[in-house]
This record gives C-alpha cells, sequence and structure tokens, in this order.
C-alpha cells in the first residue's frame, strides 16, 4: 500500500474559473449594475477614510466607457492582483462598507474589452491592467487571463481611478448606454450608493460627485449632482406636497371635510419615521403618496425622465418603466438604495397601492448577488410595515384625489385644434363622432352611448355611471342588473386586475374598442382567454346582440366583450 498524499483539491482549472465567472453573469440581471458596483466601491473607499471626499464619473456612450475616480482610502500596490481574484474582498470585516461578497468589481472587469485600475494607499502606487476580459471568458481553452501592474509614484493622496472601456451589451438587458442625462442621473441617485438614503433623515459625510457624460448622440452634459436618494417631491415646490406632521398640527378637532379637503387637495403627501422592532431592529422610511396616478406622470415629465409621447406608448413603458417614479415598495441598507422591489401587502383600499411609494433603510439588510431578492423572511417584514404606513395615507385619500395644477401646461385652443384634425378619422355612418377613439376611454364611452341613442345597440338600459367610483356603469340588460366597464384598450383590464381594483367575478360586460391581437396575446399571459362570441341556445335570449367576445378563466363565469369597432 502506497503512502498517503495530500492534494490541493480546491485547486481550480482555467475552465472551472471561467464556469464561476459566467455564474457572477448570471447573478447580476439589472443593466445598471456595473454603475452600482462602482459606486458603492467608491463610497466604501471615502467612507473608510471618515473625511469627506469626492467622486467623479465620466460616461462615453458612444465609446461604451465609465471611467470613476474617488479620493477614498486607496489600495496598497501589493494587494491589486488579490483584489481582483474571485470573491476576495476587503470589507468583510467592516460593518461600515455596503460591499462584502468579492464579486462586484470582478463582475465588472469581466463586462470589458479593456479594464485600468490605478490606485494609491498615499505610501505605494500601481496601474493594473487587464485586456479582453469579455471575450476571455466566452473561449474554452486553458489559456490564463494576464493582469499588468506597473508601479507609480506615490504623492502621499490616496486615491482610486477606474476606467471600464468597451463595456460589452447583453442580450438580456436594455442597453444602459441608450439612456439620456436625466435618466442617467435618474439610475444614479435612485439605483446605486450615489443616491445616499441616509441623507433623507440625517446628516452624512459629505461628498461632491461630479458626473460628465456624452449621451449616444455626442451631446455632452456635466454637473455637481446631490449626493443624495432622488425622492418625487425634489424638483416640486412646496406648495405641490405637505407632511403628514403638518398635517397632523394643522388638523385641530372643529376641521372638517371640507377645510381638509382644501388644505391636502392636488397635494403629494410625504411621511418619514423610524421604528424600532422587537429585536433592537430599526427601520427608518420615507413615504409618499400622490393624488393620482396621472401625478406620477406629471412628476416623471418634470424631472425630463419621459415625454408625453414615450407616457403613451405601451413599448416604451414596457421597456423603460423601471426609469420613471411610480408607486412601489423597496429598501436600503448603509445609505445604499437596493432597487429590489417588494410585492404589496393585502389592504383594503388595495386600489390606492399604485399611488403609494414607501423606501426603507435597514442596515440589517442582507440580499442576494445582482440585488434581486432579499434574503429570508426580509420582504414579509416590509410588507407588514409598509402596510401600516399605507393604511394611514389611506384615511387621506380621499381628501388629496387629483392633480397637479402648478405644472400644467399652458392650454392652447388652436394648437389643440390643429392635432385634433390630424387624428385619424372614423368614417362611420352609424356615429357622429368624427374621430377614431384609440387610447381615449371617454370617446369609447361617447360612442357607446351614441350606439344607444340610435338603436343600433339594444337591450340595455344605462342606471347609473360610476357610483362609489367601482365600476363605469350600472345597468339593465334584458331586465337583469349588470356592471359595464370602459377601456380603450381590452388588455387595459390587466392592471385593475393586479392591483385588486376590479374583480374578474363582478363584472359583466366590458365595452371597448377593436379587440386585436395584442390584446388576445397579453390576456393570454396572465391566463385569460379571450374567443370571437357564437351565440346558441338559451344564451341567445339573455345576451345583447352587440356582444362580440367572451373573455373567459377557469371554473369563472365569462365576461362578455363588446368591440365598438365591429358594430361602427
Amino acid at each position: 500500500m502506497s503512502e498517503p498524499k495530500k492534494v490541493d483539491f480546491l485547486k481550480s482549472s482555467i475552465n472551472s474559473l471561467r464556469h464561476s465567472i459566467r455564474d457572477i453573469d448570471d447573478s447580476y440581471n439589472n443593466f445598471w449594475d456595473i454603475f452600482a458596483e462602482l459606486a458603492q466601491n467608491s463610497v466604501d473607499a471615502i467612507n473608510e477614510t471618515g473625511k469627506s471626499g469626492n467622486i467623479d464619473i465620466k460616461i462615453d456612450c458612444q465609446k461604451r466607457n465609465v471611467t470613476i475616480r474617488d479620493t477614498g482610502c486607496g489600495i496598497s500596490a501589493d494587494r491589486l492582483p488579490q483584489l481582483l481574484n474571485l470573491f476576495s474582498t476587503g470589507k468583510s470585516d467592516d460593518p461600515l462598507s455596503i460591499g462584502e461578497k468579492g464579486v462586484g468589481l470582478k463582475y465588472v472587469l469581466f463586462q470589458s474589452s479593456k479594464f485600468i485600475i490605478e490606485t494609491s494607499d498615499g505610501k505605494t502606487a500601481a496601474r493594473a491592467t487587464v485586456v479582453d476580459a469579455s471575450t476571455w471568458k466566452k473561449q474554452t481553452n486553458e489559456t490564463p487571463l494576464l493582469l499588468e501592474q506597473e508601479s507609480l509614484e506615490a504623492n502621499g493622496n490616496s486615491y482610486t481611478k477606474i476606467q471600464v472601456l468597451g463595456i460589452e451589451e447583453r442580450a438580456d438587458e436594455e442597453d444602459v448606454f441608450a439612456l439620456s442625462y436625466p435618466q442617467m442621473v435618474f439610475v444614479l441617485r435612485t439605483k446605486t450608493a450615489i443616491g445616499n438614503t441616509k441623507a433623507l433623515w440625517d446628516d452624512v459625510l459629505d461628498i461632491k460627485v461630479h458626473l460628465e457624460m456624452t449621451d449616444i448622440n455626442g451631446v455632452c452634459n456635466s454637473e455637481t449632482i446631490p449626493y443624495k436618494y432622488l425622492t418625487p417631491i425634489e424638483k416640486l415646490t412646496t406648495k405641490d406636497f405637505i407632511t403628514t406632521q403638518d398635517f397632523d398640527e394643522w388638523n385641530t378637532s372643529d376641521r372638517d371635510d371640507t377645510q381638509k379637503r382644501n388644505k391636502l387637495r392636488d397635494k403629494l403627501i410625504v411621511s418619514s419615521n423610524s421604528h424600532l422592532m422587537h429585536n433592537n431592529r430599526e427601520l427608518k422610511y420615507w413615504a409618499c403618496f400622490v393624488p393620482s396616478r396621472k401625478t406620477w406622470d406629471q412628476i416623471d415629465i418634470i424631472n425630463k425622465l419621459a415625454t408625453e409621447e414615450n407616457l403613451d406608448d405601451r413599448n416604451w413603458m414596457q421597456t423603460w418603466n423601471y426609469l420613471l417614479f411610480n408607486g412601489n415598495i423597496t429598501a436600503a441598507t448603509k445609505g445604499m438604495p437596493t432597487a429590489i422591489t417588494v410585492t404589496p401587502p393585502s389592504v383594503g383600499n388595495a386600489g390606492y397601492l399604485p399611488n403609494f411609494f414607501i423606501i426603507f433603510e435597514d442596515d440589517s439588510l442582507k440580499f442576494d448577488i445582482g440585488r434581486k431578492s432579499f434574503r429570508g423572511k426580509t420582504s414579509n417584514i416590509y410588507r407588514e410595515e409598509a402596510k401600516q404606513v399605507f393604511n394611514k395615507f389611506a384615511k387621506l385619500a380621499k381628501y388629496s384625489a387629483g392633480a397637479l395644477p402648478a405644472h400644467a401646461t399652458t392650454f392652447n385652443r388652436e394648437e389643440v385644434f390643429d392635432k385634433i384634425k390630424n387624428k385619424q378619422d372614423l368614417h362611420s355612418s352609424k356615429v357622429k363622432f368624427q374621430k377614431n377613439p384609440y387610447d381615449q376611454e371617454a370617446s369609447v364611452v361617447a360612442i357607446f352611448f351614441e350606439l344607444i341613442g340610435s338603436g343600433d345597440i339594444t337591450g340595455i338600459d344605462p342606471m347609473y355611471m360610476g357610483y362609489q367610483n367601482k365600476y363605469d356603469l350600472y345597468a339593465r340588460v334584458n331586465d337583469r342588473t349588470t356592471i359595464i366597464e370602459f377601456k380603450s384598450h381590452l388588455r387595459n383590464i390587466i392592471s385593475d386586475f393586479s392591483d385588486y381594483t376590479k374583480i374578474f367575478d363582478e363584472m359583466d360586460y366590458i365595452v371597448c374598442w377593436d379587440v386585436n391581437d395584442q390584446d388576445t396575446a397579453k390576456l393570454k399571459d396572465e391566463g385569460i382567454e379571450v374567443e370571437k362570441y357564437e351565440p346558441s341556445g338559451f344564451s341567445e335570449n339573455n345576451l345583447p346582440s352587440c356582444v362580440t367576445h367572451t373573455m373567459s378563466i377557469t371554473n369563472v363565469t365569462p365576461i362578455y366583450i363588446i368591440d365598438l369597432k365591429q358594430l361602427v
């Protein structure tokens, strides 16, 4: 029997390393992840010094290059190769550091055609270069990836400068370099450590952030941006919002509903506080409630995140909706927003949930690589805490409903009618309505009642519109009480189902304009089948002749669809 041998069984082959790198790649699924990792490292480096500092960010969208330089603690020359090795990190013992897993900088490195890091801890200085890392990770040979390091002269100042050049475009993500300058600022201030969330409540270490960006069209913008989380109210005037604290101080016992409505109407309601949980885990939150969902659109336009045309374009919205302010629940830790969203809680006034935004600050928060989800029961904790805050807002919602009048555009009568003239003509002999009602629910309602008045729709006797703001029309159909909902596009009902403002088995009819393939495909994705209605047997005697389609889900009575385009 031979002597036992000791074998280094943890030693990895080149291809094993490539496999680990590709696994890291797969862990990231946000197109802003490169910026999040670079910003996190720079903020941690400055925080470690305990002094104020500077972060300079340069983005060239045409060349797909990113450069970031910070005046943080820097890295000693002898630690550079180890720092760039897989899973190594110098932060695991630092409770104040955001980063701790040791993969972020490696993820960034392997997205580039050339990666350069220049750093100094004040005593030593060095520059390291890695070329073609994004190409190397896709190969299958055993050729090693080499780091070229050179010594530099240290001048007593600490800093780190990272250049990520020729960043590859990932097929499974939107392209970060397609963003406009305001959109890039939004990403940096809501999804990276540049948007420091602790600054919402406390004074934080002063970090000056300078951003220079050349967009895809060659337009350059350069400015100092706040080292603070970007909230929906930042660019509004103080007349546009009110804090719950100010309202509570004003709301004496003799205030009636009219006075409350005058005080809150059209205003955003803002609240911030902290809650010490039973295990001494402190949760801080900043929350706001908007008077209507359209308010989000107005805020997006004010912040130049989108145009009215973008917001009316459903394809654009599906692609870029996370570049917009909207109602959701999210969290931050140690000042860094995670941009991870939480499923809303079950609440009695679910229809108001899209009007509600809340961000928690939780220094005990743990999340997975790539910031896709929270660990353990964390989401449930946030849902329960968000529910308590939401219920306070819901009590005030009836007083604030409206829009932001302060930023409404000037009405130009001639310009409005010129635009209307260019809309597509309806060319119908059955109704006097002149223009195609595409994307206009109010026009669908108008055409529906014209068809009732002309006798082209029979068997439907309208009773009352919008009772309790729940459904659009209450009517009798062949002597049976029914509920009718109006939609410009049939697929728009999906959002109502999602936030529980409308319930499938409560509705009898949906009146819409032009049931098309996009409608049926979207609804099918939600498990809802749409089919052309074929009258037969008993159903012919109970349904009006204008029914064109059925919408059905398993074990629930179908909703009948009236496609007005087929009727006119």
